[in-house]
């Protein structure tokens, strides 16, 4: 049976909830700490600082995830008699 409109509706809204606090969350903790940057060392430079930290998190997750993958898949590796 295939779920109605109204069970995606239930699915979905706690998550977009969710999604919208997490958000109001990180803008009230992001802005006081952009403002201090970018009146300490300027705005572009605090906008080099923050391409560059997003930069490496993303690229240290990207590692991270295919250390896992890798790990996973040698531990699911059958092993011979």
């Amino acid at each position: 049976m295939a779920p109605s409109l109204w069970t995606f509706t239930a699915a979905l809204v706690p998550i977009a909830a969710a999604a919208a606090v997490v958000g109001a969350l990180a803008g009230i903790a992001g802005a006081p700490v952009l403002g201090l940057l970018c009146e300490t060392i300027g705005a572009r430079d605090a906008l080099v600082l923050a391409g560059t930290a997003g930069v490496l998190t993303c690229t240290g997750a990207a590692l991270w995830f295919k250390a896992a993958a890798a790990a996973t898949a040698d531990a699911a590796a059958p092993v011979p008699a």
